[in-house]
């Protein structure tokens, strides 16, 4: 098995064209719908991608919550990154997420929450 790391990420994610509009539909869709969050305290940051049924947090290129990253990314090697993780570089370098401020507490709440459910409530 391939040992991955995350350079291996972040070097496939900085290998796309992100002035190009995204191949993946799914990575379209959750743009157009602004399902991309940052949460931002005084010492943390992180994102949430908001789906329909679940949400994930996202550490942009280095982690996503989803099973997918799991165990396609982190166990098996098999992919490089997960459609999450590509959504939120796209949304990152086009200012095309919706900011969220909160306090230390409530952000570390927040993304143990997403963590532990994968709801944000």
């Amino acid at each position: 098995m391939d040992e991955c790391t995350l350079n291996d990420i972040k070097r496939e994610l900085d290998r796309i064209d992100y002035s190009k509009p995204p191949q993946d539909s799914r990575v379209a869709e959750a743009l157009a719908f602004k399902r991309i969050k940052k949460v931002v305290s005084r010492d943390l940051e992180y994102f949430i991608f908001d789906a329909t049924t679940e949400a994930h947090l996202v550490i942009p290129a280095m982690y996503c919550s989803c099973l997918d990253f799991l165990i396609n990314v982190a166990i098996k090697c098999s992919r490089k990154y997960c459609y999450h993780l590509l959504a939120v570089e796209y949304a990152k370098r086009r200012g095309r997420y919706i900011e969220k401020r909160l306090t230390l507490e409530e952000a570390l709440q927040k993304a143990y929450r997403l963590i532990i459910s994968g709801r944000l409530d």
